[in-house]
């Protein structure tokens, strides 16, 4: 498995979201990807509405990706993860509670980085996980 972090912008008004993102979290990044090794992409996007599987293709200078070598679960657990909550909506206002923090994330409802970290690491609280937070936890971002 792979991990990918986008670090372009959307064109039109889309991409403010994108840029808010980076300049609250103080970092490149705005949402994340897990990649499995059939190519397959999943997560939770803003752009989609929701969790979903995508294949992707992947351009250098929009994307950083990397290999992910301390996953505490396999592959087919990660998959099997997205697949029981695909279709479910964009969490929104668990990201507006990275701002705002009387705001409640909705548990039935998932952003990106949030995904990976409750899947591939199962960590505690991965409503608090941004995709720049991840990174840094991760080593990908210093």
């Amino acid at each position: 498995m792979k991990i990918a972090f986008y670090k372009g912008t959307v064109k039109g008004y889309k991409g403010l979201f994108s840029l808010a993102i980076r300049w609250w979290e103080g970092g490149p990044y705005s949402h994340t990807e897990v990649i499995f090794s059939d190519g397959m992409s999943a997560s939770s996007s803003f752009l989609d509405g929701g969790v979903r599987f995508k294949y992707i293709e992947y351009n250098p200078e929009r994307w950083d990706i990397f290999e992910i070598t301390d996953a505490v679960a396999t592959e087919r657990e990660v998959r099997q993860w997205y697949e029981a909550r695909e279709e479910r909506r964009y969490d929104y206002m668990g990201v507006l509670s990275f701002i705002v923090k009387f705001l409640t994330p909705d548990p039935m409802k998932h952003f990106c980085s949030e995904t990976q970290a409750a899947s591939i690491w199962k960590m505690k609280n991965p409503k608090t996980i941004g995709p720049n937070a991840l990174a840094r936890m991760k080593g990908f971002l210093k």
